[in-house]
Order: C-alpha cells, then sequence, then structure tokens
C-alpha cells in the first residue's frame, strides 16, 4: 500500500482543526535587571488600577483600647477589590508590585481628605528604604508577599507609627490610621471557551497592559506582555479586569477586556462564551 505523505503546512491546518494546540513561544522571561528598572512603570500602572477602583481605603468603627468607646479607623495595605495584581507577574516583579501596592495605597488617602504633608515624608522615607531592600533579598518564595520580610515589616511600622505622628498633629480630626486591615473579594472559577470551536484562547490582566504601556510595549503582544493561553476544559480562578484574545482557524478573531467578579463558592463554576467579531 503507497504511503501518502501530506506537506507540513497541511498537517498543522489539519491538526488545529482538529482541536490540537500548536506550539506556541512562551512569554518572555524577565530578568531581575528589569524588574528593578521597570517599578517606576510598575507605580504608574499600579496608579491607573487604583483610579479603576483597584485600592479603596475603608473606614470602620474599633472600641478604643484604652477608653473603651468607639473610635474611627481607617484601614490599609491590601485592601482591594480583586487580586488582578497579582496575576501575571514573575517571581522577580512581585517584590516591586507589592511595593507599588503599599506606596500607592497610602496615596490614596488624599482621595479621602488627608493632606499630603501627613504621609508624603513617611512615605518616600519607606519606599526608598523597601527598595534597597528589595535589592539584597535572597531566594524570593514566589507565593510569598514583601510584607513577610522581617526587615520590611519593620520599616512598615515605623512608616505607619510617623504617618500616625503627622496625622495627631497636623488633622486630629482625621480617622486614626491602620497599616493591617484587610478586605477584598477573592477569586471564582470561570471556564472560557470558543464558540464555535476549535479556537485559541490567551488572557492577561489589565494591570499588566497598562504595565505595558507605561514600559511602550505594545499590550497585545503576547510573547512580550505575558499573556496565557487557556484551556478550554480547565476552570481559570479569575477576579478583576482581564483582557483576552482569540483566533479561530478560519482566521476570525477577537480581543477585548472583561470584568470578572467573585460569586457565591459553593456555585458552580461560570462559563464565559467567546466569539468571533
Amino acid at each position: 500500500m503507497k504511503r501518502v505523505i501530506f506537506p507540513a503546512f497541511l498537517l498543522g491546518f489539519i491538526a488545529l482543526l482538529s482541536g490540537a494546540t500548536q506550539p506556541f513561544p512562551p512569554p518572555r522571561k524577565i530578568t531581575a535587571e528589569e524588574a528593578r528598572a521597570s517599578y517606576p512603570a510598575i507605580k504608574v500602572a499600579m496608579r491607573s488600577w487604583a483610579g479603576r477602583g483597584g485600592l479603596i481605603p475603608h473606614f470602620y468603627m474599633e472600641d478604643h483600647p484604652m477608653e473603651g468607646r468607639p473610635r474611627k479607623m481607617i484601614g490599609l495595605f491590601y485592601c482591594s477589590t480583586n487580586n488582578e495584581t497579582w496575576d501575571h507577574v514573575s517571581i522577580v516583579e512581585r517584590p516591586y508590585v507589592d511595593l507599588a501596592n503599599d506606596v500607592v495605597m497610602i496615596e490614596q488617602l488624599k482621595t479621602v481628605g488627608y493632606y499630603d504633608r501627613v504621609f508624603e515624608g513617611p512615605l518616600r522615607e519607606y519606599e526608598k528604604d523597601v527598595l534597597a531592600r528589595i535589592a539584597v533579598i535572597k531566594n524570593v518564595e514566589p507565593d510569598m508577599p514583601l510584607s513577610s520580610d522581617r526587615i520590611v515589616r519593620r520599616l512598615s511600622e515605623q512608616m505607619f507609627t510617623e504617618i500616625e505622628k503627622n496625622r495627631r498633629k497636623i488633622q486630629p480630626r482625621a480617622a486614626e490610621l491602620a497599616g493591617d486591615a484587610e478586605c477584598g473579594d477573592g477569586e471564582s472559577p470561570y471556564y472560557l471557551r470558543p464558540q464555535p470551536s476549535p479556537a485559541r484562547i490567551w488572557i492577561t490582566t489589565q494591570f499588566r497592559q497598562d504595565l505595558c504601556r507605561a514600559q511602550k510595549k505594545d499590550p497585545w503582544d503576547i510573547r512580550t506582555c505575558q499573556w496565557r493561553e487557556v484551556d478550554p476544559s480547565q476552570a481559570e480562578e479569575l477576579s478583576g479586569t482581564y483582557a483576552y484574545q482569540a483566533k479561530w482557524p478560519d482566521g476570525r478573531a477577537r480581543r477585548g477586556n472583561r470584568s470578572f467578579e467573585p460569586y457565591d463558592a459553593m456555585a458552580p463554576a461560570k462559563i464565559v462564551y467567546i466569539k468571533p467579531q
């Protein structure tokens, strides 16, 4: 029996039609030097995210430890509406993203009536010292926040002590500051599926796109902007605003941005269908 040999391009097309995933270059690995140089751009992207409601100072009441009466507090640090900024972030970028989160979170005090001079001095000193500390931290764990470092934690405590001292002197009627408060809704599972199938889908966070823009990179470039291909059969844990792009074998495509809201953890995973334009 005579063996039939198909051209390579035809085999690739047949594989795509059958739903097989073709190799695609992985995102380019970011070096420690590049991460350090990108801190100003990371801060620009974090401010953009904060402006979209990503960082929200929140007020609450707490009993005064000495006087036994309720006092108004304002919670800071990692009070965010989603986990968008920590997805699609490399291990070498994570400390700088954490620091930018801290810095921009405190800058948000302006939005709720605090004077710049209450926090600017201590904040910039903290930022300078932590940048120096990050440069010498070794063996960073991927899932460990910057605040897990003992020296960074001490620097944070010193900063809050100075800010609170300034608040009592400059704005004694303003709410007291609490640096260890947390809020946020976490992530929820979503299936991202093409309709019709097959097609290939990639996602990245809007925060990562903002960062690419600040770095003068094409935010839609799959390789340079840290996009990740998703498997339609596997749920993605998502929270926040993501960019997506899909490509079909016949050349059709779609791209855009979509928000993913947290929902009841006991509910089944939601399905989002992506259709060509």
